[in-house]
Parts: C-alpha cells; sequence; structure tokens
C-alpha cells in the first residue's frame, strides 16, 4: 500500500519518538551531570573542613578527644592525670623596722649594766628614775628605813615578787635592810669607812664595795633579811626564806654574789644581796649557774646578724643579742622590729643588749 498520507504520518510519528527519546537523554544527562556536581561540591566541601581542622587541632585541655582503633588491636584507654599545683607556704609577711639610735654614754644605762671594781657606775645628773619604797611598797615585805629609794621600776617588780612569796608561805618576816637599796656616792663612802673601822680594810673589800663602783648605786640592788619577834636574822635562816632565790629569778632577780662565784666577782658570798637585771636574763642566768660577769661574756657569741639567744619563761618566749658599740662613730643604730615590745640596755663597757619581748612560746 503505497499511501502518501499514510507514510507522512508514519515518518511524523517516527519523528517525534526520536525527538522524545533526545530529550529524555538530554534530561537523564542533566540529572547525571548535576549529580556529579553535587557529589563534587560535597568532596570539596569536605576537604575545606577537613584543612580546617588540620589548622586548628581541637583543644585537649578543654575537649575529650576520641579515637577509633582497628578492632583486632588492643588498647588501654588513656589514665586521666591532674598534676596539682605544687603547695607552698603562704608568704611570710612583711617585717618593717624601727632604728634606734643611741649614744656613747648609753652604754653606761639599763638594767644590764655590770658594775665591779673595774667598771664604775657613771651617776646620772638627777635621781629621776628613783622611788622612795616608803608609801609605794606591798604587802609582802617591811621596811628597815623610811628614806630607802629603788629604781621605780625594779619596786613595781620587787613589790610583786613579795606579795607571791607571802601568798606562797605565808611568811611576813620579809624585810629590807637598812640602807640595804640605793646609795648616793657619800652613803657608800661613809658604810665603807665604818666597816674599814670596825673589821679592817682587807676583811671590809669582802663584802663592801669601794665607793663609785658599788651595784647600790644603781636602784637595781637591795639587801633583805628576816625580822620576826623583834630580831633580825639572816635571809637563809630559816627554810621557808629558800622560796626567795629559787622564785625570784621569774620577776627578774638574781642572787648577785653567790658563794660559787667569788674568783669572778671578787665579792664574797652575800645571800641578802638580790640585783635586778629583767626576767629573762634572771631565768637564763640561774639556769645555766652564772654569774653577771659571766653573763655579759656569753652574750657576745649572739649578735645582730648570727643567732640569738631566746629564753622561755612562764608562757612568754624571749629573743636576746648583742650588739657592739661602733667605735669610730658617736652613734650606734639598732633595727627593732616593729610591734614587738623590747629594751636596749648598755653593757657598761662596749656594747648594748637587746631583749624582745614575744607574745607566747607558741611562736
Amino acid at each position: 500500500m503505497n499511501n502518501p498520507n499514510y507514510n507522512r504520518r508514519i515518518n511524523e510519528r517516527i519523528r517525534r519518538r526520536r525527538r522524545r527519546a533526545t530529550v529524555l537523554t538530554i534530561f537523564f544527562f542533566v540529572i547525571i551531570l548535576l549529580s556529579l556536581l553535587s557529589v563534587f561540591a560535597v568532596l570539596q566541601i569536605r576537604e575545606h573542613l577537613d584543612d580546617r581542622e588540620e589548622n586548628n587541632p581541637p583543644d585537649i585541655t578543654d575537649q575529650t578527644v576520641q579515637t577509633t582503633e582497628p578492632a583486632d588491636q588492643t588498647t588501654t584507654a588513656p589514665i586521666e592525670q591532674t598534676t596539682a599545683a605544687p603547695e607552698t607556704d603562704p608568704p611570710a609577711p612583711l617585717v618593717t623596722y624601727t632604728t634606734v639610735t643611741l649614744t656613747r654614754d648609753a652604754i653606761t644605762q639599763g638594767d644590764l649594766i655590770l658594775v665591779n671594781a673595774d667598771l664604775p657606775y657613771t651617776f646620772p645628773l638627777t635621781e629621776g628614775h628613783l622611788t622612795t619604797v616608803y608609801g609605794n611598797k606591798s604587802r609582802g615585805y617591811q621596811l628597815g628605813s623610811a628614806q630607802d629609794k629603788l629604781d621605780t621600776d625594779v619596786l613595781a617588780a620587787l613589790n610583786t615578787a613579795a606579795d607571791a612569796f607571802l601568798a606562797e608561805t605565808g611568811e611576813t618576816g620579809l624585810l629590807l635592810a637598812n640602807n640595804g637599796a640605793y646609795r648616793s656616792y657619800a652613803a657608800q663612802e661613809d658604810l665603807y669607812a665604818r666597816r674599814v673601822a670596825q673589821y679592817g680594810e682587807e676583811e671590809a673589800a669582802k663584802y663592801v664595795a669601794l665607793p663609785g663602783v658599788s651595784e647600790h648605786h644603781t636602784g637595781l640592788a637591795f639587801d633583805l633579811a628576816l625580822y620576826i619577834d623583834g630580831k633580825t636574822y639572816a635571809l637563809d635562816a630559816f627554810d621557808a626564806y629558800d622560796w626567795i632565790p629559787e622564785n625570784f629569778p621569774r620577776y627578774g632577780f638574781i642572787l648577785r654574789y653567790p658563794a660559787n662565784k667569788i674568783a669572778q666577782t671578787g665579792i664574797g658570798y652575800e645571800p641578802w644581796h638580790f640585783r635586778y637585771v629583767g626576767i629573762p636574763h634572771a631565768v637564763y642566768m640561774t639556769a645555766n649557774n652564772l654569774c653577771l660577769e659571766e653573763y655579759i661574756n656569753v652574750l657576745r657569741a649572739y649578735q645582730a646578724t648570727g643567732e640569738h639567744l631566746f629564753v622561755e619563761s612562764d608562757g612568754r618566749r624571749y629573743e636576746i643579742w648583742y650588739v657592739p658599740f661602733a667605735v669610730e662613730a658617736e652613734t650606734t643604730s639598732i633595727l627593732i622590729p616593729d610591734g614587738v615590745p623590747y629594751s636596749i640596755s648598755g653593757n657598761n663597757r662596749d656594747g648594748f643588749i637587746v631583749t624582745l619581748t614575744h607574745n607566747s612560746t607558741a611562736q
């Protein structure tokens, strides 16, 4: 059958089918191309992210990093370790100091001045440091003379010590001997002359110092006796009074001329003669069997830049050292830590003794 119209229709259908096939082919090609582009874009983005991770590694101090390892390998989980900061003591408080400047004449002043035949006493211009005992004493002792005087601080310490003795023993016979406290140069001169007239010069010199070298000039020393039933006795006549030389060091007093120190002091045994030196010094001297001459020498080993001497008594801790006077200078400077009570005494020879009082032995 050779119909032209029919052939045209057949050819037209074939062309439409070919066009549809071409369109579908192009469509699928476009889809595939877009898919490829999408995959390529994803790969590019992942590569970019990987680069960023390599350039900016995770902060291991803030995050936990997990890793995946092959199943056929045995792994041990890492143990978290924390390094503690080393323990340190708190910083020591800043210590500030006050400078105390002393002149040469200060060597002759203070509770620890050594007065003996080789070291005369330097009399002050006035007696302002003295107080009359009468009217200012405690109940713990009696008076041999209403004219007796003592250094004001020494009188206060004696009152405290005598009251403690009375409270402990109940004994009322303690006596501050007549002319047994402060003596002027003239009073010492008169006493010495009378003893020489009575016993001879050699014997008098064993117990009475020459005028100018007596501790009684200082107001720091005194003589004790007993007055019982109208009679006067030596201090060591009754056992109850052994309390005094045993306990007076706690109040700052020493037995100045012991029987076993005659070679050092140059004075015979005087069980009645007591001297104020301050609590830590009296405690240390008594515990270590030292007279004042020996103690002054011992202190030379304890200087400002070296080891200091520490003494404890009744819950307090005392720190002590020696400062030599600057020979080539007119003054000597001493550094004292602020806020710590202190005293400075000359030794009447060549320097000073510094004493700090700390609050307690717990420091």
